[in-house]
C-alpha cells in the first residue's frame, strides 16, 4: 500500500498537474484521436522529471534567540505562525531557555509557503513578531522588552560641520603655535602637532588627527572638534564663562586634569586622565561617553544625557545642580552639598553622602545604587511611579535625614541606623520592578508575574493557566487547518494509480509543558472519500515512541475482533507506538446512495463525522521525537 501525505491544497494543485500532464494534443486525423483531439496516455508511459521529489511541504529548522531580558532568568514564549498571528494560524509554541534564552523547534509548511511569522509574548501577555523568508535554516533574534525609563540614550546628533574655510584660513599639519584672533575662523586639517589659543570671538573647526599641546579659549572664543578625529589635548584652559567647546570626535584624550567654565559639550567620546573641573559659570554638558579616571568636581551645572563613568569621587559641591538622564557610575564616593535630579540610574561604588540643607531628586523608576548610604538632607521621591533608593551593604539615616515621596529605600539587611524620617508615601521596602534598559542595566527586582499553577510560566502566556502539567500548543499543519492523506489499497498495480481508496483530512495537536515537552498528542481525523471496495481501517505509527511510553488511547472506534491492544490501548506486539484510531470507517460515515463514497458524481455527497484520537503519555516526551515526520500513517 502506497501513502502520499499532502496539503488540500497542495493535491489539488497535483490532481491538476496530472490531468494535464496525462494526456497530449496530437494532430488532427490522428487515428488515436479521440472526440476531444486528445489521446490518453496510461499512467505506466508518464515519465517524471529526474529532479521532481514529489514533495509538497518542505521542512524548517528553526531557532530564536531573544537578546536582551528584563532580569535574570526571564522566559519568552515563542510561536510560530503560517501567516499573521491576528489570524491565529498557530504552527508551533514553545519558550525560551533560562539559560541561553533561545528556543529551537523544526516545522513543516507547504511547499509553496514563502514566509512565516514568528512571535515573541513577554510575561505581561505584550507581543511584538518578524516576518521571515521560510528558508530550510531559519535564525530570528528579538531584543527584550522596550526600556521604562522615561530616557533613553543616546541624544547625540551631528555637528552638521566641515572643514571647509579658504585656503587662507585652512591650516593643514600644523605645528608650532598659532593664534586665532576676532572674528576669524581656523581650520585644522591633515595632522597636529602644536598649541592654539582662541582669541576673544575667534573660532577654530578641527578635523586634524594629533596632539593639541595647549589649547587656550578666551572670551568669546569657540572651538569645535569634528567627527572622525583621534585627538590627545595636553592642556585645556577654558578661562572664560562666554567660550565654547565642542567635540564631537570618537576619540579625544587629555594627558592630565582639565578644568571648564562656559559653554562645554562632548557628543562623541571623551577620556579624561586626571580630575574633570567644572569651574564657576562653567555650564558642562554629556551626550556621549565621558571616562574619568581621576575625580569629577561640579561647582556649576553639570548634566548627563548618555554614559559617564568616574574611576575616583564625585563632589557636587555647594550650590551646584547635577542631572542625570542615563548612566552615571561612580568607582568611589559620590558626595552631594547641592541639587541632584536623577532621572534613570547611577551607582556609586562606595559611600553617597547627602549632606544637610541638600537634596536629591529622584523621578519615575529611576534609581541610585550605593554600597553606603549615609543620608543627612533629603531623598525625594517625584512622580507617578516609584523610584527606587538601594544600599548594598549599610545605610545611615542622621537626625536631618528625610525620605520622602513615590520613594523606596531597599537595603536587604536592615537599615543600620535610623535617627530620621521615612514619610509616607515613602517606604523602607525593596518590592517593585524596573526593567533594565541601556541606560539601566542593573534593572531592580523581578516583576510580579502571576502564575496561578506554578509552573513558571506566566498566566498571561500560559494556555493552560491552572494546569502545572501543561502549558502551549502545537499543530500541524496549523491550529485551524487540516493536511490530507491519500491511500491506493492496491499499489502497485498498473492502472490503479487513483489515490482515492481512502482520502482522509487531519490535524494534530500537541500539548507541551513547561519544559517544552509533550504531555497529550491528539489527532482528530474525518473521511473525505472511499474509492475502495476493502474495508479499510486507518492507524498510525509514533516512529519514535515506544509503547510503555504510552499512559493511555483514548477515542478509537474499534468495532471488529481483528485489533489486539494492550492494556493502554496501543496495537499489541509492536515495537513502537502503534494507535488503531479505527478498523472500519463505516460507524463515522453517513453514506449517500450508490457504492462507493464521495467518489461517484452521480452518487451524491456523503458525511462523516470526525473522530478524535487522545494519546496521553507516561511521562513527557522529547518534541523532537514527535516531529511530524515521525508521525507514521
Amino acid at each position: 500500500m502506497k501513502i502520499v501525505k499532502v496539503t488540500l491544497a497542495a493535491i489539488l494543485a497535483v490532481t491538476a498537474l496530472n490531468f494535464t500532464s496525462c494526456k497530449r494534443d496530437i494532430p488532427s486525423g490522428d487515428k488515436n484521436e479521440n472526440p476531444g483531439g486528445e489521446v490518453i496516455v496510461d499512467a505506466k508511459d508518464i515519465v517524471t522529471p529526474a529532479q521532481f521529489n514529489f514533495e509538497t511541504e518542505k521542512e524548517l529548522s528553526i531557532r530564536v534567540k531573544v537578546a536582551t531580558t528584563s532580569f535574570p532568568g526571564e522566559k519568552f514564549v515563542i510561536k510560530i505562525h503560517g501567516s499573521v498571528p491576528s489570524k491565529g494560524d498557530v504552527i508551533s509554541t514553545g519558550i525560551t531557555s533560562a539559560s541561553s534564552n533561545e528556543y529551537s523547534t523544526k516545522v513543516r509548511i507547504p511547499a509553496w509557503q514563502e514566509s512565516i511569522f514568528i512571535e515573541k509574548i513577554n510575561a505581561d501577555g505584550s507581543s511584538e513578531f518578524q516576518q521571515v523568508k521560510a528558508g530550510q535554516f531559519i535564525a530570528a533574534t528579538f531584543t527584550g522588552k522596550p526600556d521604562d525609563g522615561t530616557y533613553t540614550f543616546p541624544k547625540t546628533f551631528g555637528s552638521g560641520m566641515t572643514c571647509n574655510c579658504n585656503s587662507s584660513n585652512t591650516i593643514n599639519n600644523h605645528t608650532g603655535s598659532v593664534d586665532v584672533k576676532n572674528n576669524q575662523t581656523k581650520c585644522f586639517t591633515g595632522t597636529i602637532n602644536g598649541s592654539i589659543t582662541v582669541k576673544n570671538g575667534g573660532t577654530i573647526k578641527v578635523c586634524a588627527s594629533g596632539t593639541i599641546t595647549g589649547l587656550t579659549i578666551e572670551g568669546t572664543g569657540k572651538v569645535y572638534i569634528l567627527e572622525n578625529t583621534t585627538l590627545s589635548l595636553s592642556n585645556l584652559n577654558c578661562n572664560s564663562s562666554s567660550n565654547t567647546f565642542k567635540s564631537w570626535s570618537d576619540s579625544v584624550t587629555t594627558s592630565g586634569s582639565i578644568s571648564v567654565q562656559g559653554d562645554w559639550r562632548n557628543y562623541g567620546k571623551m577620556y579624561v586622565n586626571g580630575d574633570f573641573n567644572i569651574n564657576s559659570n562653567g555650564d558642562a554638558e554629556n551626550e556621549g561617553t565621558l571616562n574619568v579616571s581621576g575625580n569629577l568636581n561640579n561647582n556649576e551645572d553639570f548634566e548627563n544625557y548618555n554614559k559617564v563613568t568616574v574611576s575616583g569621587n564625585l563632589n557636587n559641591n555647594s550650590n551646584s545642580d547635577l542631572s542625570n538622564y542615563c548612566y552615571l557610575r561612580v568607582n568611589g564616593d559620590f558626595t552631594n552639598n547641592g541639587d541632584v535630579i536623577n532621572k534613570s540610574f547611577i551607582k556609586v561604588g562606595n559611600t553617597y553622602t547627602q549632606n544637610s540643607n541638600t537634596s536629591t531628586n529622584m523621578y519615575s523608576l529611576s534609581a541610585l545604587y550605593a554600597k553606603n548610604l549615609m543620608v543627612n538632607g533629603d531623598f525625594n521621591g517625584n512622580g507617578l511611579f516609584r523610584a527606587k533608593l538601594k544600599a548594598t551593604n549599610t545605610t545611615t539615616i542622621n537626625s536631618n535625614g528625610d525620605i520622602n515621596g513615590n520613594l523606596d529605600l531597599c537595603d536587604s539587611n536592615g537599615i543600620e541606623t535610623n535617627n530620621g524620617d521615612i514619610n509616607w508615601p515613602a517606604a523602607s521596602s525593596c518590592a517593585g520592578y524596573i526593567a533594565s534598559s541601556s541606560c539601566f542595566p542593573d534593572g531592580f527586582g523581578q516583576p510580579a508575574i502571576q502564575d496561578a499553577d506554578g509552573d513558571n510560566v506566566a498566566d498571561a502566556q500560559d494556555e493552560y493557566p491552572n494546569d502545572a502539567d501543561r502549558a502551549f500548543n502545537s499543530y500541524y499543519p496549523s491550529a485551524n487547518t487540516t493536511a490530507t492523506l491519500a491511500f491506493e489499497d492496491l499499489w502497485p498495480t498498473s492502472g490503479d494509480y487513483d489515490y482515492n481508496d481512502l482520502v482522509l483530512a487531519f490535524n494534530v495537536h500537541k500539548v507541551l509543558n513547561a519544559e517544552n515537552k509533550v504531555v497529550d498528542y491528539k489527532v482528530k481525523m474525518k473521511v473525505k472519500a472511499i474509492g475502495a471496495s476493502f474495508d479499510n481501517g486507518f492507524g498510525f505509527r509514533l516512529d519514535e515512541v515506544m509503547p510503555n511510553e504510552v499512559a493511555s488511547v483514548a477515542g478509537q472506534v474499534i468495532t471488529k475482533s481483528i485489533i489486539n491492544r494492550s492494556g493502554n490501548n496501543t496495537e499489541a506486539n509492536q515495537d513502537r507506538a502503534v494507535i488503531i484510531c479505527y478498523d472500519s470507517p463505516e460507524p463515522t460515515m453517513q453514506r449517500a446512495a450508490g457504492s462507493m463514497f464521495n467518489t461517484i458524481k452521480a452518487n451524491g455527497t456523503g458525511t462523516s463525522d470526525t473522530v478524535r484520537v487522545d494519546v496521553t503519555f507516561a511521562s513527557p516526551v522529547d518534541d523532537s521525537k514527535l516531529d511530524i515526520s515521525k508521525f507514521n500513517p
